[in-house]
């Protein structure tokens, strides 16, 4: 436990007193001022200014005049600051006008997702089903109210990306048929290629189906090595038949 004040002669009234503690020395002792407290308070009322107390009037109208002086001094400034007010009490104009910059810079809207999937692999997903889990609610409603409109926008996407079509129908099969395993679009592409868009069981060529060598039903997987292209006419005549010599180990593997 620190002792007692020091008491020394105090540089202002001359007295014996004991010192005001000032802090700590850096060898961790304490340090003492050279003045004794009723000194201290002294000096303190009759040279440092007591606090400027304002009505809450007087305080309002400053604050107007410091704010319209600064307006005139910045006018864009303050214009931006006009609109994201503005959008502040408004939800709905904010989240427009968010769509509006985005929609006028679209090179940027790439460039940030290209960042934070750089420095985060797979963020856009994880936001994407964090979102959809916190609105069930609007989402169902939205759908509801726009049966319409999605069956189209769907049928259009399903026309433009015929391959990613495919990878989801079968992802949902896979599913369907707990059946491990999944592929995308570029791996059946290089199947595609590899068999020179071929038929495995007549060599014909043209619009190819896919086809699990070991059926989804019978335990195969939804990897793209249980995979094989085969025209529509093959593939409806072989249905869930496994061709004779296939070797199951090559094609059932569980995903680790």
């Amino acid at each position: 436990m620190p002792g007692p004040a020091p008491k020394i002669n105090c540089d202002v009234c001359g007295q014996e007193r004991s010192l005001l503690k000032s802090g700590k020395k850096a060898d961790g002792s304490v340090l003492y001022a050279r003045h004794c407290l009723p000194c201290r308070r002294k000096y303190t009322q009759t040279y440092q200014r007591p606090p400027t107390k304002l009505s809450p009037e007087v305080s309002r109208e400053r604050k107007t005049e410091y704010c319209r002086r600064w307006r005139r001094k910045h006018p864009e400034r303050a214009k931006l600051a006009s609109i994201k007010t503005e959008m502040a009490r408004d939800h709905v104009a904010r989240k427009a006008y968010k769509r509006q910059w985005f929609a006028e810079r679209p090179e940027y809207h790439r460039q940030s997702h290209a960042k934070q999937e750089a420095r985060s692999p797979g963020y856009s997903s994880r936001i994407g089903r964090l979102w959809r889990a916190r609105n069930q609610g609007s989402l169902a409603a939205y759908r509801l109210a726009n049966v319409a409109k999605i069956a189209a926008y769907f049928k259009e996407w399903a026309t433009k990306n015929p391959d990613k079509r495919s990878v989801y129908k079968h992802a949902r099969r896979a599913r369907e048929n707990a059946a491990n395993g999944s592929h995308t679009a570029a791996e059946w592409r290089t199947i595609l290629a590899r068999h020179k868009s071929k038929c495995v069981t007549c060599g014909a060529k043209g619009k190819m189906t896919k086809d699990h060598i070991i059926p989804l039903s019978r335990g195969g997987t939804n990897f793209v090595y249980n995979l094989q292209p085969m025209c529509l006419g093959c593939n409806i005549r072989k249905a869930t038949s496994i061709a004779a010599g296939t070797q199951h180990s090559l094609f059932d593997r569980i995903a680790v």
